[in-house]
């Protein structure tokens, strides 16, 4: 049970068993297996589209740290912004008034 655990199987049947055990085990197994499958070409997709797009694109964890930079992103910040706080790194100043502005990721991520 241990090893089974360490290896992340997609399913396991305990002997002895019955061959409807082993359907079902078969059944899970591949399911799962299409569904990474499935998840593992959105992710790409999802990472094209983003690396491509010509605008600055920053994602950020739940604690506001950025965890992800396209690359015109990185070549406005720096890559090492990657993990840091967003609001240390993305900075609003009121152009009128030379004050710092509400960021509004700051809204998104209240």
């Amino acid at each position: 049970m241990q090893r089974a655990k360490i290896t992340e199987p997609y399913s396991y049947i305990i002997k002895p068993f019955e061959a409807i055990d082993l359907g079902s085990a078969i059944e899970i197994s591949l399911y799962k297996h299409r569904l990474d499958g499935e998840i593992k070409n959105l992710e790409q997709w999802l990472s094209t589209t983003l690396t491509s797009i010509g605008d600055g694109v920053i994602t950020t964890d739940k604690g506001g740290s950025i965890a992800f930079m396209n690359p015109v992103a990185e070549k406005l910040t720096g890559s090492e912004a990657l993990g840091n706080p967003l609001s240390q790194v993305f900075i609003i100043i009121d152009e009128c008034t030379g004050e710092l502005a509400e960021n509004p990721a700051d809204k998104a991520l209240g």
